[in-house]
């Protein structure tokens, strides 16, 4: 389903955070990359996202090349690839409800509103096993693993073909 050849990436101008890097993901598999701290398993994350453009090599997603840059990815290539961060803090904004939060990818990529759109966000509530009252709750009102759940769930209201999991389980 992925498979990432010779990546190579750097911040800016910087040296060469990952070098030559390749890494095959089969269709129902997970992978699991492991290292210390620093060794670069964020960063090929976020080059196999867009996030970080590769400058060598190449993301191969279901037999096509991604544009390196997310910005030059489709709606459908963002959503077929989603991310759940390493730190929930900073990837929700403290002013949204858990409804807008896990509530964007269903309106976003599949246009569900209304009835349909709050019974979704309840649905996909349960599926982390938090119960409807968490809905009109913002980030500040949740505990570390409450909030990654959440992320958990955004990134499953999306329906993607590869969830790519930063450090998940750290919250």
């Amino acid at each position: 389903i992925l498979r990432i050849e010779n990546v190579s990436a750097a911040y800016g101008s910087d040296p060469l955070v990952l070098k030559n890097i390749s890494i095959a993901v089969p269709a129902g598999r997970t992978v699991a990359i492991v290292g210390e701290s620093g060794s670069g398993k964020s960063t090929t994350a976020r080059a196999v996202t867009g996030l970080l453009p590769p400058t060598l090599g190449s993301v191969i997603f279901q037999g096509r090349q991604l544009p390196k840059k997310l910005s030059e990815r489709s709606k459908e290539d963002l959503r077929r690839i989603q991310m759940i961060y390493q730190s929930p803090d900073t990837s929700m904004n403290p002013r949204h409800t858990v409804r807008d939060i896990i509530g964007r990818p269903l309106k976003f990529y599949h246009g569900i509103t209304g009835m349909k759109y709050t019974k979704k966000v309840i649905d996909l509530l349960k599926m982390i096993e938090l119960d409807e009252s968490f809905i009109d709750r913002l980030p500040e009102e949740l505990s570390g693993g409450q909030k990654q759940r959440v992320c958990i769930a955004r990134a499953l209201a999306a329906e993607p073909d590869l969830i790519i999991c930063d450090e998940v389980t750290s919250a």
